[in-house]
């Protein structure tokens, strides 16, 4: 199912495609949206309220993907320990050969146990 998240117009889901079951994430933007150059960084703003405490295995992952889901790259960032929230820029960089019809997905895990997952679709890119 579809829904708008942040008050914009862009079509944006859970990660069922993934089989993950997840709660929502709350807020996540990024530029440049649409997605750039293969190679070029992209910053992502991350705030999100933590279900539990961090731990020193949580992770957040910024993963992109064809329209089927297929994951074509991601990155991974440690989240710091004992955090309730998540207030924090990341610098991603855009992985090769991105499809122009394509998704991009962020989640929170902890060994391998997903607790907040967020996916945004995109018709096209501008690299």
């Amino acid at each position: 199912m579809y829904f708008m998240v942040n008050g914009t117009n862009k079509k944006s889901s859970d990660c069922a495609i993934f089989n993950v079951n997840a709660s929502v994430m709350a807020a996540v933007n990024w530029s440049p949206d649409p997605l750039g150059h293969d190679g070029m960084t992209m910053t992502f703003k991350v705030n999100q309220q933590l279900n539990r405490t961090s731990t020193i295995f949580t992770r957040i992952m910024f993963s992109f993907n064809d329209d089927k889901g297929h994951i074509i790259g991601y990155t991974l960032h440690p989240v710091e320990r004992n955090a309730t929230v998540i207030q924090d820029t990341f610098n991603v960089v855009i992985p090769r050969k991105i499809p122009s019809k394509h998704t991009i997905s962020v989640a929170l895990e902890a060994l391998g146990i997903y607790t907040h997952c967020i996916t945004f679709y995109r018709d096209s890119r501008s690299g």
